[in-house]
């Protein structure tokens, strides 16, 4: 059943009117509220005298108040009763014998729903169903329709010129632009630039260049497919063979050829009307099949797939040239990445098999050094510098080994051009001669250090000396686990001696032990001394199958898809770090398999694609396994190496042999006893005296004191968990009602005296100093500490180290007032 024009504008109105108030359904309300804005309805309310301001106020409140809102801002949905508008509509137009529906039958309809608001508010506006039907039979209605036709009529014949001269317009933007037409509007030919000297000499691959040549020189299907990664020289190639054509170094059948780079950006840009785009591609690819000698490169050719395709045709610059292609009287050369060839070229079938896919692989490194000498001279030029050889081999060398998202020799290229560029912008303000600056490979370093994220001291190997304290260091903090110490060095100095295989993590290591014995606090203490980022992943977060979508990202379809994994993205952004995978015991079995990867190969990809890098990670897990039950008591004789057994037991039960094998070592951690426990204290304390100095205060501590805070700490189950708890709790909390209400802000420096009682009780005294020199504040915090109890072999003779106290505090008295003595127990 068709439907007048009118009709279709209220009904179009209508659903708009819902949408615009994110009503969840369209009623008739929604109908009756906009058809009393057209001509129709306005005309039959004005013969009735209808109240329309009344009736306009009433269905707004109603729209307003009562309609539903869709919470999921969905397109409105038709309501019944709107439904069955339409159905008493349909039936009373068939039982008038007409052909379409009109406004009039509407309003009728309206009616013929009793129970609906719209019905009873045109009763409420004084509008009968019968009065409306006397008007739309009246004569004096009837010739005010005719009236409104012809002025609808005059208005299309004035739309319609209106149309007619945007036609004309049209047909003379075509004309013109065939006039107008030039090639070089729309692509550059490369053989005039390499006569002039223009491109960049191409280096080495000439078998790809033999490649193209082959295709080129068929007769059918003469059409070359540069596929490659970006950065790895498609478009170099086609230059290369542009300047073997200049040269004339070419099979006959390429002499005297052309070769035109065509900007298909530039055929799209400026065709506003329907057929331009398309005019402009038949004259580009009819010009280039009259000119005999020419081949057409287009670079990103999987642009042309839906290049000037509009909603309602799939007719795109693709189709357009297949049929200039099938002939072979013209030869095109494309280019794309192996991403875009699969998800964009490769599904047209029939574009596809016009070309032969030729593989464009990355340069060696030693192709790379060749290029980069035959165009670093363009790079001197622009920015008044020197390259050394070393700077050129370090960039590429360093690009391959730490920048692995890109591609030689792009990348190395970038490299040299930004190092440039640095110099030019730094290194030329600081010197007022204006002689050319030298690129060194120390500039490609921090050049390399701040685009990778690598530390400058690993990449330029000056690093020896932060290794060859590394050790010392380490056992300075870490206390009680020198055997584990050794062989995680040992292990990082292998892989920087270079006798490592250089595709795995620096070390893959698994630590394990009982709790609180100083696993994670290794980990922390040698990303510290190494100064790289420390990366912690707590493994009881991803006890269930489904998390480990939250490491390498969800799959396609779910929530967060486009997001990546923490994992990858963490390492992508960090790619030089120690990372910590705590408790990995707990862990999903589904999550071991993805660390196989990463052990094995020290890459791992997320569901985007994106390969993260872990060449250059110390990969560390942690373990409990077994700690408990050695822990046990058993009857008969029990010892260290059958807690070891125990321990290494459970090692194999709880993690695959697969999983073992990829590890560099199990590193086994010993439990602490008293005297360890001792140092721990004395590492605690000089950390907070060093916090202290900032406060202005002079910490000195018995050695008894020492002695009780580590038995007051020590505990088989929790190892040293306890020991910064128990300061917390026994002296730091002393020190609140001192620091915050007891001194002033810019008070003079104080010693504070830690003792503990007979009954273990802790007592501070604070003494004020006076004629003190702050810049020997540190100097005596640590004359104090150290000769105050807090040293490396701890003798346990409380009498002897007492008296020593006692001396060193006589020397010191004479410089404290002794009226300003204050207690704290």
């Amino acid at each position: 059943m068709k439907i007048t024009r009118e009709l279709s504008d209220i009904l179009q109105d209508s659903f708009l009117e819902a949408r615009n108030r994110k009503h969840e359904y369209i009623t008739p309300e929604h109908f009756l509220y906009v058809a009393m804005r057209y001509p129709t309805l306005k005309t039959i309310f004005q013969i009735c005298n209808a109240d329309v301001n009344t009736l306009n106020n009433l269905l707004s409140n109603f729209l307003e108040t009562k309609v539903p809102v869709s919470v999921e801002n969905k397109e409105p949905e038709q309501s019944i009763q709107f439904q069955k508008l339409f159905e008493f509509a349909v039936t009373n137009v068939y039982s008038a014998l007409k052909d379409f529906i009109s406004v009039e039958d509407i309003i009728v309809s309206i009616f013929d729903l009793p129970d609906s608001n719209a019905a009873y508010y045109l009763n409420k506006a004084s509008i009968q169903k019968s009065t409306i039907s006397k008007v739309i039979n009246s004569n004096k209605y009837k010739q005010l329709k005719i009236n409104q036709t012809n002025s609808l009529l005059e208005d299309q014949i004035n739309e319609k010129e209106v149309y007619e001269k945007e036609d004309e317009e049209h047909d003379e933007e075509i004309l013109t632009s065939k006039k107008r037409f030039k090639i070089t509007d729309y692509a550059t030919e490369l053989v005039q630039k390499a006569k002039a000297n223009e491109l960049a000499p191409f280096i080495g691959r000439e078998y790809l260049l033999t490649r193209v040549m082959e295709i080129l020189c068929r007769k059918y299907k003469n059409n070359p497919l540069l596929v490659g990664e970006a950065g790895v020289g498609k478009t170099a190639i086609v230059e290369g063979l542009a300047q073997l054509i200049a040269s004339g170094k070419v099979p006959p059948q390429l002499k005297d050829t052309k070769l035109y780079l065509v900007d298909m950006g530039g055929i799209i840009s400026g065709t506003k009307f329907r057929g331009q785009f398309e005019q402009r591609i038949q004259n580009i690819f009819k010009y280039f099949k009259n000119e005999k000698n020419s081949i057409v490169f287009i670079d990103e050719i999987h642009t042309v797939i839906g290049a000037g395709a509009t909603v309602n045709s799939s007719l795109d610059a693709s189709n357009l040239i297949k049929p200039f292609l099938t002939s072979g009287n013209i030869r095109c050369i494309g280019a794309t990445t192996y991403d875009e060839f699969r998800k964009v070229f490769e599904k047209d079938r029939p574009l596809a098999r016009r070309f032969q896919k030729v593989d464009v692989p990355e340069t060696t490194a030693e192709e790379t050094i060749q290029i980069l000498n035959s165009i670093k001279h363009i790079f001197e030029t622009h920015h008044n510098v020197r390259y050394t050889e070393s700077a050129i081999e370090a960039s590429v060398n360093l690009s391959l080994k730490y920048l692995r998202d890109k591609f030689l020799p792009d990348k190395a290229i970038d490299l040299l051009d930004e190092a440039g560029s640095h110099a030019r912008l730094f290194k030329a303000n600081s010197s007022k001669s204006n002689k050319r600056l030298t690129i060194t490979e120390t500039d490609i370093q921090a050049l390399v250090s701040k685009i990778s994220k690598v530390p400058e001291q690993i990449l330029s190997s000056d690093d020896k000396n932060l290794l060859s304290s590394l050790e010392s260091n380490l056992k300075s903090v870490i206390v009680g686990q020198d055997k584990a110490i050794n062989i995680v060095v040992e292990k990082i100095l292998m892989a920087r001696s270079g006798l490592k295989n250089p595709d795995k993590p620096i070390a893959s290591l698994l630590f394990v032990g009982p709790s609180g014995v100083g696993k994670t606090e290794l980990s922390k203490q040698l990303a510290n001394f190494l100064a790289v980022p420390f990366i912690r992943f707590d493994m009881s977060e991803y006890q269930e199958k489904h998390t480990i979508s939250r490491l390498i990202g969800a799959p396609a379809g779910y929530v967060g898809y486009e997001e990546g994994g923490l994992l990858t993205n963490t390492i992508i952004r960090n790619p030089y770090c120690v990372l910590l995978l705590d408790e990995i015991e707990k862990a999903h079995p589904d999550i071991f398999n993805a660390l196989l990867q990463i052990m094995d190969y020290a890459t791992l990809t997320d569901n985007t694609g994106k390969k993260a890098d872990f060449r250059n990670v110390i990969l560390i897990m942690t373990s409990n396994a077994g700690t408990r039950f050695a822990d046990r008591k058993q009857m008969g004789f029990t010892g260290d190496n059958l807690k070891d057994i125990t321990i290494k037991k459970a090692v194999e039960n709880y993690f695959s042999p697969e999983f073992r094998n990829r590890l560099d070592t199990i590193v086994y951690f010993n439990n602490l006893n008293i005297d360890k426990i001792i140092e721990i204290v004395r590492i605690h304390i000089n950390e907070f005296s060093k916090m202290l100095e900032t406060k202005k205060i002079v910490l000195k501590i018995s050695e008894k004191s020492l002695q009780i805070l580590a038995k007051k700490a020590y505990t088989e189950v929790f190892g040293a968990r306890e020991v910064e708890r128990i300061i917390d709790d026994e002296i730091k909390k002393k020190f609140i009602n001192f620091i915050v209400f007891e001194r002033q802000e810019n008070d003079s420096w104080y010693e504070a005296f830690i003792e503990c009682d007979d009954n273990d009780l802790f007592k501070i005294t604070f003494s004020k100093i006076t004629d003190f020199n702050p810049q020997n504040s540190i100097n005596i915090s640590e004359d104090n500490i150290i000769k105050n109890g807090i040293e490396k072999n701890f003798t346990g003779h409380n009498t002897r180290i007492t008296r020593q106290n006692r001396k060193s505090t006589k020397k010191i008295n004479s410089k404290y007032e002794k009226d300003s003595m204050i207690n704290h127990e």
